[in-house]
């Protein structure tokens, strides 16, 4: 998107950046201490350390949303100033978050954000087109080293988890994994507002990234991820 989206392209020149790469943080899970969470009905009370508009999801579904970073996650479960936390797989072992809570909830959930590296776009044009070719060609690399290092991180820590004999993994049910997503839907309206309040295009975007996705899910079931090709 950020390469071939004139409407994006066009908003990193006002900024006068140029976008190199990209990374995303992976589906959310969750992790929590004493009460666990195996339904949508059982959000009802907690307090959750959430993000974004995950957090507000939660919020509307009935949890009471607490405003901590994720690295006072371990703290605030350990005090019970939350209850639980929405965190990615890998962040619960690196943290060591199992230390204080032992109730682990799959959610596969969302996490379609992207976090840019961009470079000022003069520099940019200060260099070389042999440079600018390196820059670009690492700027995609990267990306599929990224995914393959984080998924295996992934991997790694619900196995070891599961492992663990005081740990317990739960999983939602389909039915309120589709829960989870279709609460999302009055976000989706907001964002759509804001995008045409910028003068852009929200179906057109949104059309091109839906077919992005289909595009390179397709590739990957034909032909696997770049990194086992």
């Amino acid at each position: 998107m950020a390469t071939t989206n004139a409407a994006l392209k066009a908003e990193f020149d006002k900024l006068n950046l140029h976008y190199v790469s990209n990374f995303t943080t992976t589906q959310i899970q969750l992790i929590c201490k004493g009460k666990a969470v195996t339904s949508i009905a059982d959000i009802q009370g907690i307090k959750v350390r959430g993000v974004g508009v995950y957090g507000k999801v939660f919020k509307d579904i009935g949890a009471t949303p607490v405003r901590i970073s994720a690295y006072k996650a371990y703290s605030g479960l350990d005090t019970g100033l939350i209850n639980c936390a929405q965190v990615y797989a890998y962040f619960i072992p690196a943290t060591k978050m199992y230390e204080v809570a032992k109730e682990v909830t799959v959610l596969d959930w969302g996490a379609l954000m992207s976090l840019g590296y961009v470079m000022n776009k003069d520099v940019w044009e200060s260099l070389s087109p042999a440079h600018q070719k390196v820059f670009n060609e690492l700027g995609s690399e990267y990306i599929d080293k990224y995914a393959h290092e984080i998924g295996k991180g992934n991997s790694k820590a619900m196995k070891d988890l599961a492992a663990m004999s005081d740990v317990t993994i739960h999983e939602f049910s389909d039915a309120d994994k589709a829960t989870l997503v279709s609460s999302a839907g009055t976000y989706l309206a907001d964002w759509t507002t804001k995008m045409k309040a910028a003068g852009m295009d929200p179906e057109a975007f949104r059309g091109q990234y839906l077919g992005l996705l289909k595009k390179y899910d397709d590739e990957r079931k034909a032909k696997g991820y770049p990194w086992t090709r």
